[in-house]
């Protein structure tokens, strides 16, 4: 009778523990803006962003296949030096800088000085996972400096119930300034199969006493599928070119670049008077 009371409690564990991991997997995070409008809603299959005029009526709906929130740190509702939705990880007994600096559009300032070697100053977000499914995450960053320190992507992959999965993290790495430049940061890998989420962190990392480093993050992206290194191949965007992307002119000729919707979003690159091999063009730049 021990025995069978045993095997049904265990039982019991094994199906509460599933229970969890399935809860984990659909769970569904929300952002809202500054005007508690519906700006996210993101779930283990992707994102959909919500677009709302002056008056507050929606416009459009963009499914996207990222898994992270407010990606590009456009809303802050909470605090001033880091993007909703995101959390800060200062270095211990260290210099830690973080602020969100507007150029024009928002980026995630990381810094710090006096970093232990192999401790680390940056930001994360978790979110939920599917189990063996291949993944990758990239990050637009410009390297401001860096000094006994490198930049690191970082996907670290949790159980439901909070425990690290002891399974190879996903990661990326960079350890040269770029000029006032942005560079595509990507790495890729595999959902362990005991995984209900991953933390993805942007980071400087020391590696030797004394790090220090600045970096500024314009956006982050982690999905599922093949390996793409370049950041908004979807050529989302605003204005006559696409977020992340780059245009190039061709010297004394008529330039024009748009964003065409038909109905998903398309660059159009339009030159006249080119002069032999000149050229016009969008461009992106990536480790």
């Amino acid at each position: 009778m021990l025995k069978k009371t045993i095997s049904f409690l265990t039982c019991i564990i094994l199906m509460l523990t599933y229970v969890a991991s399935i809860a984990r997997a659909n769970e569904t995070k929300y952002l809202y803006d500054i005007k508690g409008q519906l700006a996210e809603m993101a779930s283990s299959e992707g994102t959909i962003e919500y677009q709302y005029d002056e008056q507050g009526n929606l416009l459009r709906k963009n499914k996207t296949n990222n898994l992270l929130v407010n990606s590009s740190f456009k809303q802050i509702t909470k605090a001033d030096d880091v993007a909703d939705t995101w959390t800060k990880w200062p270095a211990p007994n260290a210099s830690n800088e973080f602020a969100i600096v507007k150029t024009p559009k928002n980026v995630q300032k990381i810094s710090g000085s006096g970093i232990k070697n192999w401790d680390y100053v940056g930001i994360y977000q978790e979110t939920a996972v599917l189990p063996n499914r291949s993944i990758n995450v990239n990050a637009r960053i410009n390297v401001e400096k860096l000094q006994n320190a490198r930049v690191y992507l970082y996907v670290d992959y949790m159980t439901a119930e909070g425990k690290y999965t002891m399974a190879p993290s996903t990661i990326a790495e960079y350890n040269y300034p770029t000029n006032g430049g942005y560079i595509t940061l990507a790495g890729s890998g595999t959902v362990p199969s005991n995984a209900a989420y991953a933390r993805v962190y942007a980071m400087i990392r020391s590696v030797g006493d004394g790090g220090s480093g600045t970096i500024y993050v314009d956006s982050m992206r982690l999905w599922y599928g093949e390996e793409n290194l370049l950041n908004n191949n979807e050529l989302d965007g605003k204005s006559d070119v696409a977020d992340t992307w780059m245009k190039w002119l061709a010297p004394n000729a008529s330039n024009e670049f748009a964003i065409v919707k038909t109905p998903k979003n398309v660059q159009k690159i339009s030159g006249s008077g080119i002069k032999n091999w000149d050229y016009i063009g969008i461009y992106q730049e990536t480790a």
